[in-house]
């Protein structure tokens, strides 16, 4: 990992570079934003195929619950977490293709490097095992904490009021503290895939990550905040018209989300 810069780059001037690199992709622009529609279409069909035979089984499951008291001593509970498993092995695969594609299309378009997309999507791939376990985990046991919760010895204690759920609330709210770390290190990881081995880019994504914090978070925090204004506004066009509101989130918030990466791209860049 090289030295970081004592002098960093203004975020007008970043800011301005950002657009103008998405503005000099041209028609390439095409590609990434392509590859974002196509994982979203394969991320609702996947969900939507996976979630009708979850939801059937959790009707029995739920039931058997209630009777026996013992949320893992079902056979749908075998099920279920089958189900989920492969739905979430699935969900991994289509997002280490197309997500790196774009990743990669945006790291082209803001450094103006070569890399290939064999490499990349190999140095994404494993990067994301690494990211994606704890989020699992968490998954799980957010899916066996709830159904207990909801079936088990708690759902009596539910009725005691909110001060009983009060460790799950703090429990809860740790978590997705947990999460929005996750992410946080997690999108500080791509651009340094490929510059290295993919074990280092994640251990210079926590020393970078933590050590410029106050210059990384509020690019980001502002990028999002973007990204959610133009999304509210899309989504109030489905007043209008829902096939509106469609081409509306195709033509705007999917070339969004491709600057969005070019801007952290040159964020990380500006810090090497």
């Amino acid at each position: 990992m090289k030295k970081e810069k004592t002098v960093k780059v203004s975020f007008s001037r970043q800011l301005s570079r950002s657009f103008y690199a998405m503005k000099g992709s041209g028609l390439s622009i095409v590609i990434p934003v392509l590859f974002d529609l196509i994982f979203i279409f394969l991320y609702g069909s996947i969900m939507g195929y996976f979630s009708s035979y979850i939801i059937s089984n959790l009707y029995s499951f739920g039931s058997a619950i209630l009777q026996s008291n013992d949320i893992t001593g079902t056979p749908m509970m075998g099920n279920v977490m089958g189900a989920l498993l492969l739905m979430f092995l699935l969900l991994f695969i289509v997002y280490a293709l197309f997500e790196g594609a774009s990743w990669r299309m945006s790291r082209i378009f803001a450094t103006k490097e070569k890399i290939s997309y064999a490499g990349y999507l190999k140095g994404f791939t494993l990067a994301n095992l690494v990211w994606f376990i704890p989020y699992l985990i968490y998954k799980a046991l957010s899916f066996l904490v709830a159904f207990k919760f909801k079936y088990g010895d708690a759902s009596q204690t539910a009725q005691a009021g909110i001060m009983q759920n009060i460790p799950l609330l703090i429990s809860t709210a740790l978590v997705s503290l947990f999460l929005l770390i996750l992410a946080y290190f997690s999108s500080v990881s791509y651009p340094l895939i490929g510059k290295s081995r993919t074990m280092k880019a994640i251990k210079d994504s926590f020393v970078i990550g933590y050590r410029n914090f106050m210059y990384i978070a509020p690019r980001m925090i502002f990028a999002i905040a973007l990204f959610l204004i133009a999304n509210m506004a899309v989504v109030l066009t489905s007043r209008i018209s829902m096939a509106l509101m469609i081409v509306l989130g195709v033509l705007i918030l999917l070339p969004m989300m491709t600057w969005a990466r070019i801007y952290l791209h040159m964020i990380m860049q500006d810090l090497e």
